[in-house]
């Protein structure tokens, strides 16, 4: 949720006043979760009233390991990213309340899915979570890392071409 708000505040816009509630701060209130559907309106709302269609990528791109909390530490201490993707996989539901992540190795590629179980959050939610998996990715490893697909369980966007742009593959909706 920070990252919307330091996306917004990146842009001169003051989040509380657009979004009309405080960015939380769970320094005061311990270990606090944050309801997805709370976090889906939000970034509906954000989008719509800066006409930002493609707001998800945009603040994915903003990932550090301060935003993924104790999870993100943890990643950074691991040895190699193999590891850091078993631990991503183990507790992603720290930091993704909408569906298990799962991990698989087909021939030489590794993919990772989430499904549909629960429901689908929106495009928003999931551009910001894969957007933000992939830059993490990038970022501890310092690599931009060939990717060969991305699939969205999404309609069809109007406009492509960031998607493509900033994933390099073939993006599917």
């Amino acid at each position: 949720v920070r990252l919307l708000y330091e996306y917004l505040a990146n842009q001169g816009i003051n989040g509380e006043e657009l979004l009309g509630s405080p960015c939380p701060d769970t320094r005061d209130k311990g270990l606090t979760r944050y309801p997805m559907e709370q976090w889906r309106k939000d970034l509906e709302v954000a989008s719509a009233r800066l006409n930002a269609p493609h707001l998800g990528l945009c603040i994915g791109q903003l990932i550090t390991a301060a935003h993924v909390g104790v999870l993100g530490y943890v990643i950074l201490s691991c040895d190699n990213f193999a590891e850091a993707l078993t631990r991503f996989e183990r507790f992603s539901r720290l930091v993704y309340d909408a569906e298990l992540l799962k991990k698989r190795i087909e021939n030489n590629s590794v993919i990772l899915e989430w499904g549909v179980e629960y429901g689908c959050p929106g495009q928003l939610v999931d551009e910001a979570a894969i957007v933000s998996l992939v830059q993490f990715a990038r970022d501890i490893t310092g690599e931009t890392w060939p990717l060969e697909e991305i699939s969205f369980v999404n309609p069809w966007p109007s406009d492509t071409k960031v998607y493509d742009d900033y994933f390099g593959c073939r993006v599917a909706f």
